[in-house]
């Protein structure tokens, strides 16, 4: 990543930033991967994150955030049918 300029500071990475500003990494990440404007501008993700600007419900999302949602509702079917076994394990045995 290029560096580039917050608040007056510039700032080597992204990570460095949000060090520097007690925000969490992960969730700055996670709005880069998944909105189109925060993946083309990042400051706009630390913007988001620090509440200096608000997320439109309409955001455009990338193609990360339809793959991350069909992830997690496979885990989270896996997880349902484990609870499920234990469950009739209880049960039954």
């Amino acid at each position: 990543m290029v560096s580039f300029k917050y608040q007056g500071k510039v700032y080597r990475s992204l990570k460095e930033c949000c060090q520097d500003l007690h925000i969490s990494y992960s969730k700055v990440r996670r709005l880069t991967r998944h909105y189109v404007r925060a993946h083309d501008d990042p400051i706009l993700a630390v913007r988001w994150v620090t509440g200096e600007e608000y997320i439109s419900y309409n955001e455009q999302k990338t193609e990360a955030y339809y793959k991350d949602m069909e992830l997690a509702a496979e885990r989270q079917m896996k997880f349902r049918d484990s609870c499920r076994e234990k469950l009739r394990n209880i049960f039954e045995g």
